[in-house]
């Protein structure tokens, strides 16, 4: 059986953080759109091999900062050893030196992520995984991955409360907040 593993790796990617797979993401320039498999330790985690789901985007104030465009990280997909979806975690910021925003403005932002029809057709092998990814971020985004962005604020706000002066999106000792396994049952609404 084929799975997103076995086709951007062809078989278990090595454990390597800084690896990517693609090495330079997919990233669709046209929806915003990227994503990338990797697989590495953590101490929360432990061992997996896993998905970061980001978006590109703009607005008149990330222009009015000087910039094109920023990243945002909704979440990162836990692949079990078939390749199938296990559970989604959320990761601290500088884990992926991303645009934070707070969980419903994350969600409102990955409403309806998908690559562009074009962006699927320009190597159809990986439209399929493209596909796949989208409807795995549609499923889940309303329920368990907005839980999740939910409960990664409140705890970054409690420690806030705890460590005044701190700034505890830097904080390299937490690097995955919280996670939550994947519903098989559910369907796509």
């Amino acid at each position: 059986m084929q799975t997103i593993i076995l086709e951007l790796c062809n078989e278990n990617p090595p454990l390597d953080e800084e690896r990517h797979f693609p090495e330079d993401d997919f990233i669709d320039l046209v929806t915003g759109a990227q994503y990338f498999l990797h697989r590495h330790t953590s101490a929360e985690a432990g061992e997996t091999t896993h998905i970061h789901i980001f978006k590109r985007w703009s607005s008149h104030d990330v222009r009015a900062l000087g910039l094109e465009s920023v990243t945002t990280h909704l979440a990162a997909l836990a692949l079990d050893s078939t390749g199938q979806p296990d559970y989604w975690f959320v990761v601290n910021q500088w884990v992926v030196g991303d645009y934070w925003l707070p969980a419903e403005n994350t969600i409102e932002l990955f409403r309806g992520w998908s690559f562009s029809e074009a962006e699927c057709q320009k190597n159809s092998k990986y439209g399929f995984w493209h596909e796949w990814v989208a409807n795995q971020v549609n499923k889940s985004l309303e329920t368990d991955i907005f839980s999740l962005l939910n409960e990664r604020d409140r705890i970054l706000d409690q420690l806030v409360d705890l460590r005044p002066g701190e700034n505890v999106l830097e904080d390299r000792s937490i690097e995955v907040i919280c996670c939550s396994r994947v519903n098989p049952y559910r369907a796509v609404p």
